[in-house]
């Protein structure tokens, strides 16, 4: 897919935000805007696309914006409502339909500050290949 790659790294990341839409939608909204910035922030290293797995859909929540990409995948009937395995399904929903060379991973009661992205992917290409997995804690749960 060529719109992940960046010209300069050759590498890609896919930002996954998962819900199952049981929480208050005000909560979602918020959630959503929070990663929508994060996710379309200017100067981010590497070619990032956002990905909303949900059990119904969440466009209403979402903003159109030519610099970004977010897209909103639903999750089919049958993984959801298989509790916490649930969350592993619609991870692994997301990664076999945008492969990408990171991933990182967002819950949908939790703010996430617009640099989270930047600061992560910083990291990642100082230190990519010293890490199977790299944590940055400078988050906010609602």
């Amino acid at each position: 897919m060529h719109y992940f790659t960046n010209r300069t790294t050759g590498m890609n990341h896919v930002a996954i935000f998962y819900t199952h839409n049981a929480i208050d939608a005000r909560v979602l909204g918020l959630s959503l805007r929070h990663f929508q910035n994060m996710v379309g922030m200017y100067g981010l290293p590497l070619k990032t696309h956002g990905v909303v797995v949900s059990c119904e859909p969440v466009n209403e929540f979402l903003t159109s914006m030519e610099h970004m990409s977010v897209t909103n995948l639903v999750a089919p009937v049958e993984i959801r409502n298989l509790g916490h395995l649930r969350i592993v399904e619609k991870i692994t929903l997301a990664m076999e339909v945008f492969p990408s060379d990171f991933v990182s991973l967002h819950e949908h009661d939790v703010l996430y500050p617009e640099d989270y992205l930047l600061v992560c992917q910083e990291l990642l290409q100082d230190y990519a290949n010293l890490f199977d997995y790299v944590a940055y804690d400078r988050i906010m749960g609602v």
